[in-house]
């Protein structure tokens, strides 16, 4: 993975443009189709809680539930806290709907990132007042999803219509779009990142760190990149963390509203609760499957007491300490030079320790498959597997059409709902699992 004949990531994507250009006439209109679906998705028109608009809309819960009352939330949560920054107000500052001075937004959400990310990403989002800056940066995310498109293109270039359909029929994209979401953003940075290390460049860490600095969570890669010889990288995004994140928990008392409050409200290992539509990583699937065990309804608002709740924790605790030497031992395994497999594990961390995972999380998997093809870790038939449960519409559409809750077939169909998506992280998983023990430590 780290031969020198690889070429650049830019050079790669631009391979990709050409192998594009000379693909026969009917491959290109399959690519031409998928990508006029991908702009389907846009929130295009959509601006007020009356509005329903958007074709696709309905298929996900955040695009179709949560925009008609408050579109581009996520979106207006970083570019507000861009706005306290330039004017030297504490980025974790909450007035929502106050119009308190500051609060360019049409409304906010608590701040819920690292500090340093309101300047290196909220502030250039302030370059355009909101709703302008927001439709760009819906522009951008497009321009993002070509991008990746490319690049996995010009690294294998015989898998073309497996990565249109990774990177332009992605439905979890319609909840990232229309939320304003920055989960592609972070599934970007990961592949360009990933992609230049294990092609042997180093400036990969420095997308790498970005993708730290964004989400925490890829710090889980940082021992492997330590092993594989990039210490200085793996410590520099180590000390980012703790520099760019210290001062505020020493000094202001606005944070608690912030990165204190979501660790208290959104605890790693969760407990027994009302399954939520649009929460889709492993912990809300023991916990849907826990509910209806127990006999309870999705439309019961509260844990009844004949419900074994301890079983919710202690069920996902196993799955995290599980998982967590799972990905020891493959960290061990592949210690002596990148291996994509090994990514591939620590890449899907949020997923499996995370309790808040919803459906555009999924973004970051998107990502995983295009880079773990266009590297030829596993095969198309694997990665289409995966897109099945991660990326095709999810069963939501369906499931609040049937009613939601009250009739065997919708509480069927709520819990399968549940099980979708994770199905992806097992196929990938153990694909990952049964290369590693395939091939020798050395």
């Amino acid at each position: 993975m780290t031969a020198d004949h690889h070429p650049r990531s830019v050079e790669a994507a631009r391979e990709g443009a050409r192998r594009l250009a000379e693909a026969p006439a009917l491959h290109r209109a399959a690519v031409l189709l998928l990508f006029l679906l991908s702009l389907l998705m846009l929130p295009i028109g959509r601006r007020g809680p009356a509005d329903g608009g958007g074709l696709l809309a309905p298929l996900t819960v955040d695009s179709g539930v949560l925009f008609r009352t408050r579109p581009a939330v996520d979106f207006f949560c970083v570019y507000d806290a861009g706005a306290r920054a330039l004017m030297g107000r504490d980025p974790f500052g909450v007035n929502l709907d106050t119009g308190k001075p500051g609060v360019r937004a049409p409304y906010v959400a608590t701040f819920r990132y690292l500090p340093i990310t309101a300047y290196w990403l909220g502030i250039p989002l302030n370059i355009l007042p909101p709703w302008p800056a927001f439709y760009v940066w819906c522009c951008i995310n497009i321009i993002f999803l070509v991008a990746n498109f490319f690049l996995c293109v010009g690294r294998n270039p015989s898998a073309l219509l497996p990565f249109a359909v990774v990177w332009f029929g992605w439905f979890p994209t319609i909840a990232e779009l229309h939320m304003g979401q920055f989960s592609l953003l972070l599934g970007t940075l990961l592949l360009w990142g990933m992609d230049a290390l294990c092609a042997g460049r180093r400036w990969g860490g420095i997308a790498w760190i970005f993708a730290v600095l964004l989400k925490v969570f890829p710090l889980a890669m940082a021992p492997s990149l330590f092993l594989w010889g990039r210490k200085r990288i793996a410590t520099s995004a180590v000390l980012l963390c703790v520099v760019g994140t210290a001062p505020w928990f020493l000094f202001s008392n606005a944070i608690n509203e912030g990165l204190v409050n979501r660790g208290a409200s959104g605890r790693i290992v969760s407990e027994a609760h009302k399954p939520y539509a649009g929460a889709q990583g492993t912990q809300e699937l023991v916990n849907a499957i826990v509910w209806k065990a127990s006999g309870q309804s999705f439309g019961d608002e509260h844990v009844s007491p004949g419900t074994p709740a301890f079983m919710v924790t202690a069920g996902n605790a196993v799955i995290l300490v599980g998982y967590g030497l799972l990905c020891l031992w493959a960290v061990w395994r592949s210690r002596k030079s990148p291996n994509p497999h090994t990514i591939a594990l620590l890449w899907m961390t949020w997923y499996i320790a995370y309790r808040d995972c919803w459906e555009h999380h999924y973004m970051f998997m998107q990502a995983l498959l295009g880079f773990m093809l266009a590297w030829r870790a596993l095969p198309a038939r694997v990665i289409l597997l995966a897109w099945l449960f991660a990326g095709a519409p999810s069963l939501w559409w369906l499931w609040q059409r049937t009613g939601y809750a009250g009739n065997g077939a919708t509480e069927l169909i709520g819990l399968l709902y549940f099980v979708q998506r994770p199905i992806a992280l097992l196929v990938i998983g153990f694909s990952c699992i049964r290369s590693l023990r395939g091939r020798t430590a050395s």
